[in-house]
């Protein structure tokens, strides 16, 4: 947050090398989240504890989503007429 604060757009060009290609990222957070899990599972938490945080961290999401629930929808109604949803 900082370098945001400082930076931003040193930040952006950071962003956008890390997000350039999508398949490396979707990889690297699946790893990622499976160590994460095993991890909090190893510590004693259970499932239904990481659930229960999943669900609020989820719920905290929608509230950040609420203002771009329009351009989203139009967006995937046009893909899912074209029928490129899964291919974008």
């Amino acid at each position: 947050m900082v370098v945001l604060l400082i930076n931003s757009r040193a930040w952006m060009d950071f962003v956008k090398g890390v997000y350039h290609n999508p398949r490396v990222v979707k990889v690297v957070s699946f790893i990622l989240g499976v160590i994460v899990l095993y991890y909090l599972l190893n510590a004693g938490i259970t499932i239904a504890q990481i659930l229960a945080v999943t669900a609020f961290i989820m719920l905290l999401l929608m509230i950040g989503l609420a203002e771009e629930m329009d351009y989203l929808l139009k967006k995937y109604t046009i893909l899912i007429k074209k029928g490129t949803l899964w291919k974008d």
